[in-house]
């Protein structure tokens, strides 16, 4: 049998080795982000607004692998993490705290109004919980 190792062409490899070289020497390090841009699936959606810019990837979380088992950061270790990297991350919608589902839901609504979006992605600050609030209006138009 012969062999031959070859760069792998998958939009996932091709935009984010550039990222993985960025963790040589950080072993205990995964990246959570969201690929997207032109020319990439994504939703569905035409109206996406990222699918205007070129290919991308914005960084959402951070976590440790701690004796093989992966560990999401809080809120101030990823922002130190991806700040010392230079990462690009997600816009940041909003930072409060939230009584009840249905501020909540009130809160993302608003937004969405003005901003065609796939979602909003809510966590505590510790990230032990996070959830993607969906747009209705986003999903009725794929």
């Amino acid at each position: 049998n012969l062999y031959k190792e070859v760069e792998n062409d998958n939009d996932f490899v091709k935009y984010g080795k550039p990222y993985l070289e960025l963790l040589e020497g950080y072993d205990d390090v995964v990246l959570r982000g969201e690929l997207n841009g032109s020319h990439l699936k994504g939703s569905g959606n035409k109206n996406n607004p990222s699918s205007k810019l070129p290919p991308n990837i914005q960084f959402f979380g951070v976590d440790y692998i701690n004796q093989g088992i992966s560990e999401k950061v809080d809120y101030n270790t990823f922002k130190y993490f991806t700040n010392k990297l230079g990462l690009p991350t997600v816009k940041e919608i909003f930072a409060k705290e939230f009584n009840s589902r249905q501020e909540i839901e009130d809160e993302c609504n608003k937004f969405f109004k003005t901003n065609l979006t796939e979602g909003i992605v809510i966590r505590t600050e510790d990230s032990k919980f996070s959830a993607k609030f969906m747009s209705l209006e986003y999903d009725s138009r794929k």
